[in-house]
């Protein structure tokens, strides 16, 4: 139960653009376009390309006059169809929270 399949979504371009970025389904449908059906019980990671930001934590925060952080996360749509339609295990990202700021 400790070991699955894993795949790598990046988003970091679109994160780059759009600190508040959040997956979508048509990345997802993009992705599996691209590299084929996400295995069931496979754990889904994200790549905002936030991690590079890990050693500056007002950085990685990146919060605004009023305290609100603004970074890359998942979408609730994509981390639905994610459960419903793949069945999967796990997510994870290189962000604070796999919510978005």
């Amino acid at each position: 139960d400790l070991f699955a399949p894993g795949v790598l979504i990046d988003i970091s371009m679109a994160a780059e653009m759009d600190a508040d970025y959040r997956l979508t389904v048509a990345d997802i449908e993009q992705w599996e376009t691209a590299h084929g059906r996400i295995p069931d019980r496979a754990i889904v990671l994200l790549r905002s390309g936030w991690g590079r930001f890990w050693d500056k934590m007002v950085r990685y925060r990146n919060q605004d006059a009023t305290g609100r952080m603004h970074f890359p996360g998942y979408s609730t749509e994509a981390a639905r169809w994610l459960i419903e339609k793949r069945n999967i295990r796990a997510i994870g990202i290189d962000t604070l929270s796999i919510d978005h700021g």
